[in-house]
């Protein structure tokens, strides 16, 4: 005996689930707050670069400043020591000018020392000071101007005077031979220098002026 089946014909309907008309709008709202938050923290990061990229030009800027005083002052020296005078930067004169007006305008150099006599006993001169005709001071005793605008200080000590002993190949004087002895004088030299918005550097040096040997400074 068969069995029969019966379908019976009904309609189902969807039972929508409540509570989660909002949920997208949330998810939506925090994948925004998630992304500006990632805009804000490289904003911030770029910013930190770029102020400290303008912290380490200024540095480099008044660095070389200073290191440009490390290199050129001793030649300054060097000049006045061979020459027995100051030496008159602006013209190439090996002369001390007449008036301090001139001698504080002896551009690109300014001399702190305002002297005007070199063989005048306490007359301070920059030749007097790095002879040791005159008492050494801390203050500075040159300045110049790379660019116009920062400038750059230096102090110059004589520190002391010594017998050098050696062959002409160390004094670059091959000519001399062994056996060649040349005075030396040490020199201490101190820069400071400037940069942009207020930046300095200071770089202290020891420089030795070996008199009388060909080559060098």
């Amino acid at each position: 005996m068969k069995k029969g089946f019966r379908v019976s014909n009904q309609t189902c309907a969807a039972t929508p689930i409540t509570g989660q008309e909002g949920s997208a709008l949330v998810i939506v709202v925090i994948i925004l707050s998630f992304v500006a938050g990632i805009g804000l923290i490289s904003s911030q990061t770029t910013i930190t670069e770029l102020t400290l990229a303008g912290h380490d030009s200024r540095y480099k800027t008044a660095f070389f400043n200073t290191d440009s005083g490390i290199y050129g002052i001793p030649k300054v020296v060097s000049q006045a020591v061979n020459e027995k005078s100051t030496p008159f930067l602006n013209s190439g004169s090996d002369d001390i000018p007449e008036t301090t007006d001139v001698l504080e305008t002896a551009s690109p150099f300014l001399y702190f020392d305002l002297g005007t006599d070199d063989a005048n006993t306490g007359t301070r001169t920059f030749f007097r000071e790095v002879s040791g005709f005159e008492d050494y001071d801390s203050d500075s005793d040159i300045s110049f101007s790379n660019d116009g605008t920062h400038d750059t200080e230096v102090d110059v000590e004589r520190i002391k005077a010594f017998i050098m002993y050696g062959g002409g190949a160390e004094f670059a004087s091959g000519a001399d031979g062994s056996g060649t002895t040349y005075k030396g004088i040490y020199f201490g030299i101190d820069s400071l220098g400037e940069g942009p918005m207020q930046a300095e550097t200071n770089i202290a040096a020891l420089y030795v002026k070996v008199i009388g040997a060909a080559g060098g400074l």
